[in-house]
């Protein structure tokens, strides 16, 4: 759920944006990018939206991804790329010819 969701705020594509980022996140790791006990811990790690590679699977991932994750989960959604900017992004791009 994206930070503006979360708020209540008005959302947009934007928010479909975050959660790409969210599930490129989970595929590259088997993780969520933001857990918590409770669900208001779990909002409060959205609303701040720090990203952390610790994991040992992000060891595979190539910094264009990680850099990708990273432009998708900003917390302003003015800030965050948009789905022209995704499908431009370097990391999308390579597996364009196969």
């Amino acid at each position: 759920m994206a930070p503006e969701v979360v708020n209540g705020e008005a959302y947009g594509i934007k928010a479909d944006m975050w959660s790409i980022g969210v599930l490129l996140y989970i595929m590259m790791s088997g993780y969520l990018p933001f857990n918590g006990k409770t669900t208001e811990k779990v909002f409060e790690r959205i609303r701040v939206g720090k990203v952390n590679f610790d994991h040992l699977e992000f060891n595979s991932v190539s910094k264009e991804g990680k850099e990708l994750i990273c432009k998708l989960l900003v917390v302003d959604p003015r800030k965050r790329i948009s789905a022209f900017e995704l499908i431009s992004d370097p990391w999308v791009k390579k597996f364009e010819d196969g």
